[in-house]
C-alpha cells in the first residue's frame, strides 16, 4: 500500500499559506447525550493539505488516480484560487467523481469508522462509477482555517426491524473536503428514510453536482462563513439526534 496525499501535490504552490502551520487529527465518539469520547494526537507541524494516508496500491495510485488528479487539475484550480469561472455539466460530473475518490480515501485513515462496503469500492475502482447512495454538494468559503482541510464522520443507524453483527460497517457518513477557497461536501447513506437537506440558511450557498440536477453554474457562489460550515461537519450528529433508535 502507498501514501496518497488529501490534496495532490500540483495543488499546494496555490493554496493560500497560514503562518505557523500545524496539522494534527482527532477522533470524536458522539452519543445522543454529547461527546463521550476525545482523542487529540499531538499537532505536527506543516500545512494540514500536506497530510497523507496510506489507502491505495502503487499501481491504482499511480495510474488511474492520478489520472484523475491530472484531468481534475483545470476545473478544479479557479475553484480552489477563488477565481470567476463557469463550471460546466462536464467539469461538475469530473469533480464529482474526484471528490468521490478522495471520500474512499480519506475513510481508509479509521478503517473502524469506514462506511463504503468493499463491493462498493471495488465497482468505484474498476468501472469508475459513483456509488448510487452517495450524494454531493459544493460551495465556496474564504476561512483561513479551513485552506486545507477535511472532516470525515461516520455513523451506525439501527432500526428496529436490524440487527447488526459486531463488525459491521458505518451506514451514514460525511466527508467534507476543503481546498483553498474551494468547500466539498459528501453524502453518503444506505438507510431508507434518511437524507440530506440543507438548511435554508445554506441552500442557496450549496450546489448540488451528483447526481447532476441542472445546467453549467456561476462560480463563485456566496461564500459559506465558519457558522455555516461547522454546521454541515455536524450534520451527522443531527441526523442521529433526530432518529428513536441508534448505536
Amino acid at each position: 500500500m502507498t501514501e496518497e496525499h488529501i490534496l495532490a501535490e500540483w495543488m499546494h504552490p496555490h493554496l493560500p499559506k497560514v503562518n505557523d502551520p500545524k496539522k494534527q487529527t482527532a477522533r470524536l465518539v458522539v452519543r445522543k447525550d454529547g461527546v463521550v469520547e476525545k482523542k487529540d494526537p499531538k499537532a505536527q507541524q506543516g500545512h494540514t493539505y500536506t497530510y497523507r494516508i496510506k489507502a491505495v496500491c502503487k499501481q491504482c495510485n499511480s495510474g488511474w488516480m492520478s489520472g484523475t488528479e491530472t484531468s481534475i487539475s483545470q476545473t478544479l484550480m479557479p475553484l480552489l484560487t477563488g477565481q470567476n469561472t463557469i463550471l460546466t455539466v462536464e467539469g461538475q460530473a469530473k469533480l464529482a467523481f474526484w471528490l468521490a475518490m478522495k471520500a474512499l480515501v480519506i475513510e481508509c485513515d479509521r478503517p473502524s469508522d469506514t462506511a463504503l462496503s468493499q463491493d462498493v469500492r471495488d465497482n468505484f475502482y474498476r468501472n469508475h462509477t459513483i456509488p448510487q447512495e452517495m450524494e454531493i454538494w459544493i460551495s465556496a468559503h474564504n476561512i483561513a482555517e479551513y485552506y486545507g482541510y477535511f472532516w470525515h464522520r461516520s455513523l451506525k443507524v439501527k432500526l428496529e426491524e436490524q440487527s447488526f453483527s459486531a463488525g459491521c460497517l458505518k451506514n451514514v457518513q460525511t466527508t467534507i473536503l476543503c481546498a483553498g477557497r474551494f468547500f466539498g461536501f459528501i453524502f453518503f447513506n444506505t438507510v431508507p428514510g434518511i437524507s440530506f437537506l440543507p438548511k435554508r440558511s445554506v441552500a442557496e450557498k450549496l450546489l448540488r453536482i451528483w447526481p447532476i440536477v441542472g445546467g453549467d453554474i456561476l462560480w463563485p457562489p456566496v461564500e459559506l462563513n465558519m457558522t455555516e460550515a461547522e454546521e454541515l461537519a455536524n450534520v451527522i450528529i443531527d441526523v442521529m439526534r433526530a432518529i428513536p433508535e441508534w448505536s
